[in-house]
């Protein structure tokens, strides 16, 4: 059940369900953020980018400090770390088969997970329908 929208930023024109909901605008192209990293971590971000496209139609969309993959709300946060890259998704399970850095409990029903991959191995079907199964909850 999607909530009720209450206002929508006029200068980036995302939609919120609370009114004057804090948010960052500042959009930025997904370059950004792979031109500050390692060349490992970008061959990375596009293995990724490439397995993920068998989920479903979503946008990708790059912010300040993160990547966001949304289909109408985000499923999945990519940031770069120094030594690896962090994904960060909801899933209606509190325990995943994957080895999970942080989980947190965001209401009855949902947790959000933080995962990292270092290596194209790290990419693997367990991961890709864990982030099915966010692209289908959101």
């Amino acid at each position: 059940m999607e909530k009720d929208i209450k206002w929508i930023c006029s200068k980036c024109n995302q939609a919120f369900s609370e009114k004057n909901e804090e948010h960052h605008c500042i959009s930025h192209m997904v370059n950004f953020h792979l031109d500050r990293c390692e060349p490992k971590f970008k061959r990375l971000f596009c293995a990724l980018f490439e397995s993920m496209k068998t989920i479903g139609f979503y946008e990708v969309e790059a912010g300040n400090t993160s990547i966001l993959f949304k289909n109408n709300h985000p499923f999945l946060t990519v940031r770069f770390k120094s030594k690896y890259i962090e994904l960060e998704f909801q899933s209606e399970k509190n325990k995943l088969d994957l080895n999970t850095n942080q989980t947190v409990q965001v209401s009855s029903e949902r947790y959000l997970h933080k995962t990292q991959i270092k290596q194209e191995k790290d990419i693997n079907p367990q991961l890709l329908n864990i982030l099915n199964d966010s692209y289908k909850l959101i």
